[in-house]
């Protein structure tokens, strides 16, 4: 390994284990005015369930003086649910807050877009300048808030990039042209330039990024997704009282909590489930879903699994936890694909904070490292290449030590994926800047 590797190495396990050691103690007596930018929906559960929680851990923090700016499209003024949601999701705060709605009547094609775009842009730095913004936190390096970034050489503000997924090669994994793709690589390589400070879900993003763009390595944070630490606990009772009203006593119970978009892997958990359950009688799966849930009624029929093994359940993203306790082991599962090498789905957070133990393949995120490291679960190949031997032996594992895994799981949330546990690190991204 290269000196330069070892020094990533050593910089990106202190960034996860010891958040809150600031790179440069350059924190003002006074509050620092820090605005975050959320321009996410309800179709983005997992973006916005990440921006609204750090929102919520900065919010009433003695070190800044926290300002949210929502960018919305009409129709969430426009519709009665959707405004309903919006409206209930700002009553959590008391800071400052400020909506920039899409222009209406214009549409969604380009013309509208960019007029839309260029008119936030305009409200936006009028907004900045007159509440004197210090630091802005974006969670996108195109659009409106790509074109933020590119102000701060104007209007003087640090600015923060909460960096999720790879975007470019998510665009052209879904069928992006070529030149779409190479902007956004120049984007993604402008931005990481640009900002003082990037946080990141996982070290493997960290990792993909230096070695893409060659990033100043001094500038990352790993900041993975979390739970609140109201979500963590696996209470005897309500674990039985879940158990009892989906009809699962004396089943050993595979659960799986997302959406069922094709980097989800929903027939690869059937087909897995399938070679469970001839082995186990007592096997049960388990779906929490606000995606389709009819493609997993076609995937479980597909494998010849009996529908009476199953429980399917539409549920909304705060109520996961009640139910996940009534799991066994949690399933994620992911391909060989880079946009997965560098995620970090919330799912992972959801089932250890639930008391579950994993099963998860090489392929997602850090999951794969830290299950094996810390005795949490395990890593199985993607049917039709798993090991089903040594995943059997893992049940039986958890089957006969159930009490003592969950109480690892437990702690090993607690101490890192818990967003309260998260607040100095947080903190330190919008405050303390490496040196220019």
């Amino acid at each position: 390994m290269s000196t330069d590797e070892q020094g990533l190495q050593q910089r990106l396990a202190a960034s996860a284990l010891s958040p809150t050691e600031p790179l440069v103690n350059t924190a003002a007596s006074r509050k620092k005015r820090v605005l975050i930018i959320c321009q996410a929906s309800l179709e983005t559960v997992a973006m916005l369930s990440r921006i609204l929680n750090e929102i919520s851990v900065l919010e009433g923090s003695e070190e800044v003086q926290l300002h949210v700016a929502w960018l919305l499209d009409w129709s969430y003024r426009r519709d009665p649910t959707s405004r309903r949601w919006a409206e209930s999701v700002r009553s959590e705060w008391g800071c400052p807050q400020a909506i920039f709605y899409s222009l209406p009547l214009l549409g969604k094609g380009s013309i509208g877009r960019y007029a839309s775009a260029a008119v936030r842009l305009v409200l936006l730095a009028a907004y900045l300048r007159s509440r004197r913004i210090e630091v802005v936190q974006v969670h996108s390096f195109y659009g409106v808030q790509g074109a933020v970034l590119r102000l701060k050489k104007f209007l003087g503000f640090r600015c923060v990039l909460d960096m999720q997924g790879a975007y470019p090669e998510e665009v052209a994994y879904l069928g992006g042209t070529n030149g779409t793709v190479e902007n956004l690589h120049a984007r993604e390589r402008e931005a990481l330039r640009d900002c003082d400070s990037i946080l990141c879900v996982s070290q493997n993003m960290v990792r993909h990024l230096v070695q893409k763009h060659h990033a100043a390595t001094e500038k990352f944070r790993v900041l993975p997704c979390c739970v609140p630490r109201a979500n963590v606990g696996a209470d005897p009772e309500r674990r039985r009282l879940a158990r009892e009203r989906l009809k699962l006593d004396g089943k050993f119970v595979l659960a799986y909590a997302g959406g069922t978009g094709s980097w989800q892997c929903v027939p690869e958990i059937c087909d897995l489930f399938a070679r469970v359950a001839e082995r186990w009688p007592e096997a049960a799966l388990l779906v929490f879903s606000w995606g389709d849930l009819d493609l997993v009624r076609r995937c479980l029929n597909r494998f010849g699994i009996d529908p009476n093994l199953c429980v399917l359940k539409r549920l909304d993203q705060s109520e996961v936890h009640e139910y996940l306790v009534a799991g066994d082991v949690g399933l994620l599962l992911r391909e060989d694909q880079l946009l997965n090498h560098v995620s970090s789905p919330t799912k992972f957070a959801e089932y250890l904070a639930a008391g579950l133990p994993v099963i998860t393949t090489p392929h997602a995120g850090d999951a794969a490292e830290i299950v094996v490291r810390n005795g949490i679960g395990t890593v199985v190949d993607l049917p039709p290449a798993t090991d089903v031997q040594a995943l059997m032996s893992f049940l039986g594992r958890v089957r006969s030590s159930r009490e003592e895994l969950a109480r690892k799981c437990l702690s090993y949330v607690e101490d890192q994926l818990v967003w309260e546990g998260r607040k100095a690190q947080l903190l330190d991204a919008v405050t303390c800047f490496p040196t220019r």
